[in-house]
């Protein structure tokens, strides 16, 4: 129980059998580790680990709190103005762009209207967004 002692204090009570032993933890999700980012801005180094089988390349702008989401520190990108995604059929990554100008390793990538397009996405891949922003890949 709790026991209130006055002043802004309380004693608790505290049962050692409810301590978690780590052999006890089960986790639902698989421990994924599907490749990296890497980005480099200002003399700062950001590494994205990719966690999920389909992760999308956002601005600051990009106010949702997902795991799949890596945010670059820049307010010029769309939200998921570029976004990649693992085949887990036939081991291939691909990569899709909702910008007129974004290329992988100097080769433009086709815009995306409506539903993605997806181009193949080689590993150690560089991806360059709005003439600016450079993304390295590697599985």
């Amino acid at each position: 129980g709790i026991n209130v002692m006055g002043d802004n204090h309380c004693l608790i009570a505290f049962n050692k059998s409810l301590c978690y032993k780590e052999q006890d933890v089960v986790s639902n999700q698989a421990n994924n580790d599907y490749g990296s980012l890497f980005f480099r801005y200002n003399g700062n180094d950001y590494t994205f680990t990719i966690k999920d089988e389909l992760i999308s390349i956002s601005g600051t702008e990009d106010k949702r709190e997902q795991r799949n989401i890596f945010k670059l520190p820049c307010s010029e990108l769309q939200n998921d103005h570029v976004q990649i995604k693992y085949d887990k059929a036939n081991g291939t990554y691909y990569i899709s762009t909702i910008a007129s100008d974004t290329r992988v390793n100097q080769k433009v990538l086709q815009q995306s209207t409506g539903s993605p397009f997806w181009s193949i996405l080689p590993n150690n891949s560089e991806i360059f967004m709005i003439g600016r922003f450079s993304v390295k890949f590697k599985k």
